[in-house]
This record gives C-alpha cells, sequence and structure tokens, in this order.
C-alpha cells in the first residue's frame, strides 16, 4: 500500500525536522529518470530515492536495458515504487555508476555516505531481488489457512524484522552501510513492507 509509505515519509518530514531533514550532497551524480527510463545527469540539485539491494550472484556482463524486460525485476519495480512516491528519479549504483571507469568508480563508492544521506528514501530489497519488490510486481504470498471443522488454523506472517534480519540483503557489508547512511528506508521483505527513518 503505497498511500501508507506516502503517509509515513510526509509524517516524517513535517514531525521529524532536525533528525530526519539534515541532508547533504555529492556532486556529479547520475540517476535514472524513472520517467524517460534512461540515466541523467540533472544540471540542478534534485531529490532522488536510492535501491538498497543485493547484486546478482553473477553481474551482468553488460548493461541490461531500462526499456526492456532484461532490466534487473528489483529496479524495474523501485522505478514503479518511486514515481508512486512522487520523486523522479533514482540512484542505482549498477546503472548510475560507471562501472568500466575505475575513476567514476571510486570516486561514487568515496561518496557512498553523501549518496545515501542525500536520498529522500532507500528503497530496501530485503527479499530476493530476482523476483522483485514483493507486493509491486510479484504478488504478496498467501497467507496458509487451514479449516478443519469449525475451526480454522492460519499462520500469521513473520515479526518485521524477522524477515529483514533473515533476507540475504542483511548478510552484506555495503547493504549494512547504506541502510545506516539512510535518513528513511522503506523496507520490502518477502511478506510485507515497513518504513523506518
Amino acid at each position: 500500500d503505497l498511500g501508507s509509505a506516502r503517509f509515513w515519509i510526509q509524517h516524517c518530514k513535517n514531525q521529524h525536522n532536525h533528525l530526519c531533514n539534515l541532508t547533504s550532497h555529492a556532486d556529479g551524480l547520475r540517476f535514472i529518470d524513472c520517467v524517460a527510463r534512461k540515466v541523467v545527469q540533472p544540471t540542478s540539485r534534485a531529490d532522488y530515492a536510492a535501491l538498497s539491494y543485493r547484486w546478482p550472484s553473477i553481474p551482468p556482463t553488460r548493461l541490461p536495458s531500462l526499456r526492456t524486460r532484461s532490466c534487473p525485476a528489483v529496479v524495474r519495480d523501485s522505478m514503479e515504487v518511486t514515481l508512486s512516491l512522487g520523486y523522479r528519479y533514482l540512484w542505482v549504483d549498477m546503472f548510475c555508476i560507471n562501472q568500466k571507469d575505475d575513476e567514476d568508480k571510486a570516486r561514487q563508492i568515496g561518496n557512498m555516505d553523501l549518496i545515501y544521506r542525500g536520498a529522500e528514501l532507500t528503497i530496501i530489497a530485503a527479499c530476493d531481488s530476482a523476483m522483485g519488490l514483493v507486493g509491486v510486481s510479484s504478488p504478496r504470498p498467501e497467507d496458509d489457512i487451514l479449516r478443519l471443522g469449525e475451526v480454522t488454523f492460519f499462520q500469521t506472517i513473520r515479526q518485521p524484522w524477522d524477515g529483514v534480519s533473515l533476507s540475504e540483503w542483511n548478510t552484506r557489508a555495503w547493504t549494512f552501510q547504506e541502510a545506516l547512511l539512510s535518513r528513511r528506508r522503506l523496507i520490502f521483505t518477502e511478506s510485507q513492507a515497513l518504513f523506518v527513518c
């Protein structure tokens, strides 16, 4: 329910002025323009979301297109979430860092603190990123229900932090840094989403 996420973000912006609205800025960033579906470098400072996810086990040998189904599901879904939350730009390392330019890579890696702290929101894929964000393009898992006569049994979903702590995303030092540096986090687990600021 991205309407709830919009409410959470707005509440944070309105109520947590001195805590969550301190920002930083890195120069020369490129972003995915989620409307045009291409990587751009805005001429002025732009509000943006960032994506924190676990790279595929075998990184792509060449950059997939943002306009086709070859684009990773987690990136496609994050672009949709970014637009739905009222932002146009999304920072994703795979696309926004020139992977073939060692100088650009070193500069951007050196600015990770500014990149994630500067984002209005970090979208965290604490789920199987190959499947995308649960609830966006892939459906949420069905509740397990068993009826025996007049008695109904159902399995409840995990506690939100269990889904985060048990995810592959939570096993990486990079993603730990990305979460720690972010002002606002919208976390997608296998069964639910949660917001932390």
